[in-house]
């Protein structure tokens, strides 16, 4: 999608270059403008797999050429789309980047695996659906918050997916110079999670009543009883939530690895240093638990690998802690992601 970065490695699999436009969470690049780039990169094609010519800032797309810098073509389409933001012919994916892509030029579409083509109301597909116990209830901006914080995930499954997508589009021949494939956040979640989205059940048990006989002395927050439902308990409060909305972040993670674990991958704990170094904050910031398990840890690191955040080194560079497990994340994520069939 908008925010793919381009990656390339060489035979050792150490990076050789690296171009970055837009985090989930820093969605003000969403055009394809780089945010950062280290090394050399020996492909021109980009930003969502399409060609750049640098001597003259554009990016091709097959019909026409895009200034990211304006987010708009420099020619009119030449096939009038419908709707109202079909009226607008030099317009990029009808003005919402961080949802659709445009590999030919006149069309739009959410990714590879598109519902609809974006000329149409596109298909609302819910990543979360909220459920409560008892007199629990759930607000309007705890709702909210988690749905922006699961998106922020589903942003980068695509990411990650796609990353390698364009990488093998890239290396592979390609003569008549088809687009690279791509797939969106929402299928993305959705392939991850057994084609459903993820229930969010507000229990009215604390922690310790609900899971104590499995977790002694439990005061955790929330729990992911399987991939596809996750517990909030009743002694999370609504202010803990409103003010820790990443929550949902760390229990997807649990989720996540949930998924890798049932597909035989138990690297995702036996791989990982049990330690509470590197990251990027202290508890209950960037760190949800302080339990050593490493279910728990894994969890912790989950977030950072969403938000790309490790703890800092010299000149703005991660330290050697930061770095392990940031390396560790993108090896371990990457190949659940294969075995879910992301990626060839």
């Amino acid at each position: 999608m908008a925010s793919n970065p381009v990656l390339t490695r060489i035979a050792s699999g150490a990076k050789a270059s690296e171009i970055r436009y837009c985090e989930a969470s820093l969605r003000d690049k969403p055009w394809g403008e780089t945010r950062y780039s280290s090394g050399t990169t020996a492909t021109n094609y980009r930003y969502t797999g399409q060609r750049e010519e640098s001597s003259f800032g554009l990016y091709f797309y097959n019909a026409r050429w895009l200034d990211v810098q304006l987010g708009r073509f420099v020619q009119a389409d030449s096939i009038v789309p419908g709707g109202v933001q079909g009226l607008d012919r030099y317009a990029y994916v009808n003005n919402s980047p961080l949802v659709y892509v445009d590999p030919s030029g006149h069309k739009c579409a959410e990714g590879i695996y598109a519902h609809e083509e974006c000329e149409g109301p596109l298909e609302k597909r819910n990543l979360l659906i909220f459920e409560t116990e008892g007199k629990m209830q759930w607000t309007e901006d705890e709702m909210a918050g988690f749905n922006k914080y699961a998106m922020d995930v589903a942003q980068s499954y695509a990411n990650a997916a796609n990353t390698i997508l364009h990488t093998q589009c890239m290396a592979a021949e390609n003569p008549n110079n088809e687009p690279c494939n791509s797939i969106s956040p929402t299928d993305a979640f959705y392939k991850i999670h057994n084609d459903e989205p993820v229930t969010v059940i507000r229990k009215s048990q604390t922690c310790d009543e609900a899971i104590g006989d499995i977790y002694p002395d439990c005061g955790g927050w929330g729990y992911a009883a399987s991939p596809n439902e996750i517990w909030i308990f009743s002694n999370a409060t609504s202010n803990d939530i409103a003010t820790h909305p990443q929550l949902i972040v760390h229990e997807l993670g649990h989720a996540f690895a949930q998924v890798g674990v049932a597909r035989g991958f138990d690297w995702v704990y036996t791989g990982l240093s049990i330690n509470r170094n590197g990251f990027y904050g202290p508890a209950l910031s960037w760190q949800l638990s302080t339990d050593m398990s490493p279910s728990e840890i894994y969890a912790d690191m989950f977030l950072g690998w969403v938000y790309g955040k490790w703890e800092p080194g010299q000149l703005g560079k991660y330290s050697l802690a930061g770095q392990s497990k940031a390396e560790f994340m993108y090896g371990t994520n990457t190949y659940i992601l294969k075995l879910l069939g992301l990626y060839p």
